[in-house]
């Protein structure tokens, strides 16, 4: 009888312990297959916080509309850009976007087909601002430039030694430009001219093309470190395909114009 005991204890611990592990080894794969998370900031109008508070934009709409049509619940968080892209690095979240590609970029994140463009420009104060109507980087060299802190552009900029004033987030810029904090505000063109109209500054800002820089690709893009990134770009770059052909792209940027 003491035997029996034994042998029943060794099993029950034995059982237990090989639960534990399998939950380990389960739980990435649900939570996988489960609810979905991609980071992005304010960056009207792609993606900004609505008046209930609710992420809303350009790509917004696309993604919710594309995993709404693989049947993949998702929710999206805006957060400060460099916190979202440390999050897509560390696995603790699907992905972000819209994100430019940059070889820093490609050692951890996977990148979906095109999103969508911006156009790389300059925001300056119509009163102070006396440059080229299409600054290239020799002209910006003779500036101060704001940029997002974490953006691709910010590294870039250093590199060819334009003077750069690092802004925490994008909704600080305008203030950091009346303010006189720089001299011009490196932003995409879509975005500076929606920034202005909201804040009733577009008779007061002008929002110049880049001379040398063209149109930037954005995309979304998936965290190497969660199980499945491949296949599940994939399937998001098919849904992505069918709503570019049947008009439902055009129709969600449509709404932002």
């Amino acid at each position: 009888m003491k035997l029996y005991h034994q042998i029943k204890q060794l099993l029950c611990k034995i059982l237990s312990r090989g639960i534990v592990l399998l939950a380990f080894w389960v739980m990435p794969h649900n939570a996988m297959a489960g609810e979905l998370v991609f980071v992005t900031d304010h960056y009207p109008p792609y993606e900004f916080m609505d008046k209930n508070n609710t992420p809303t934009g350009f790509d917004v709409d696309v993604l919710m509309a594309a995993f709404a049509r693989l049947e993949i619940p998702i929710r999206i968080e805006l957060r400060p850009w460099k916190r979202a892209v440390d999050d897509t690095r560390l696995g603790k979240v699907t992905g972000m976007f819209s994100c430019s590609k940059t070889p820093g970029r490609e050692k951890f994140a996977h990148y979906s087909d095109v999103l969508s463009q911006t156009t790389p420009s300059l925001i300056v104060k119509k009163s102070t601002y006396e440059g080229s109507k299409s600054p290239n980087l020799e002209d910006m060299r003779k500036m101060t430039i704001g940029v997002i802190a974490g953006y691709s552009h910010a590294a870039e900029l250093r590199a060819e030694n334009v003077p750069v004033v690092d802004i925490p987030e994008v909704s600080y810029g305008l203030t950091m430009l009346m303010g006189d904090r720089f001299t011009g505000f490196h932003m995409g063109r879509e975005t500076g001219l929606y920034m202005a109209a909201q804040a009733g500054l577009a008779d007061k800002v002008s929002v110049i093309p880049i001379g040398d820089q063209p149109r930037l690709p954005f995309h979304l893009c998936f965290s190497k470190k969660v199980p499945g990134y491949k296949e599940l770009a994939a399937k998001f770059n098919k849904a992505l395909k069918l709503m570019r052909q049947n008009g439902e792209l055009d129709a969600i940027y449509a709404k932002y114009r």
